[in-house]
């Protein structure tokens, strides 16, 4: 297995967190936050949810 795909399984299993940066697509903040994760069972990649702190929208972003 390859220590990145690796990495992302210990995001998904709460071991580790996201450490990349994400912008709100709808304000452009950088103020959000990280409220879950999960593996994609389409294209079995990771999706990582956030919540913008300044307008509220939640998005996801994926590996």
């Amino acid at each position: 297995m390859e220590k990145n795909q690796e990495q992302l399984q210990e995001v998904a299993r709460g071991e580790k967190e996201f450490h990349g940066e994400a912008s709100c697509p709808n304000c452009g903040s950088g103020k959000t936050v990280q409220t879950g994760s999960y593996v994609s069972s389409r294209d079995q990649c990771m999706v990582y949810e956030f919540r913008c702190s300044d307008c509220g929208q939640t998005f996801e972003i994926s590996n």
